[in-house]
């Protein structure tokens, strides 16, 4: 577990204990949907706005239970984030700081989601189709300091938590099926695709970035060198 994913377990359980009953109620919601058949979750966050997510995955336990992924992170959005900027979501998950950074900038606004993760972003997809939301661009792929691609390793008993793998140790642990081993914790990982703030600013034809939110397990400063133009 990553110090962020401790650190936010910590802030999840204070906010927990500010308002026990109502928390305790969606976690018993929450729980009782994880036995439920299937490979996905459906819950609502503290503001409405409705998401899928795998059945593993921290993200979508700390939405479904204290109504948003981090109070602190949202009190900071919420109070910079304007109408009209243009953010980049690197490192989506499912979305949700994409989607309230969707409803926070607004139609005028623009939301750039980067997520390489195929079953993760199968679920941010549906995530911005079921609240409509027409201002975000989704890209299947990681951002890094230039295009390409890269090895992603994920972690199995949390799909919000993947890294990139280093080159060299990717090419070391690669099989004839084109997957990775990850020889630390023996989790399967997969080819991904690897594009740059700075290129896909210039695709979609943007002129400016207001807002980047990043969280990459580690890999973030590689990701803004791919942002230096813009």
């Amino acid at each position: 577990m990553s110090d962020y994913t401790r650190e936010s377990w910590r802030r999840g359980l204070d906010l927990y204990l500010e308002h026990p009953f109502v928390h305790a109620g969606r976690w018993f919601r929450y729980m009782s949907r994880r036995v439920w058949p299937g490979r996905v979750l459906r819950f609502t966050d503290g503001r409405g706005n409705r998401y899928v997510s795998m059945k593993n995955n921290f993200t979508s336990f700390a939405v479904a239970v204290l109504g948003e992924r981090d109070p602190n992170v949202m009190r900071f959005l919420r109070r910079w984030v304007r109408p009209g900027f243009v953010a980049c979501d690197i490192g989506a998950n499912i979305g949700t700081y994409t989607v309230p950074l969707s409803r926070l900038v607004g139609p005028t606004g623009h939301v750039v989601s980067f997520e390489p993760n195929r079953p993760t972003f199968a679920c941010l997809r549906q995530n911005i189709r079921q609240n409509r939301l027409g201002n975000v661009t989704l890209l299947r792929a990681a951002a890094g300091p230039e295009c390409g691609v890269a090895d992603l390793v994920v972690t199995a008993n949390n799909f919000g938590e993947v890294h990139l793998a280093p080159p060299a140790a990717a090419a070391d642990s690669r099989n004839h099926a084109g997957q990775v081993r990850d020889a630390a914790s023996a989790h399967d990982t997969a080819r991904v695709a690897v594009t740059t703030v700075d290129a896909e600013v210039a695709r979609l034809g943007l002129t400016r970035v207001d807002f980047i939110k990043i969280d990459v397990e580690g890999f973030e400063l590689a990701a803004l060198r791919g942002a230096a133009r813009t």
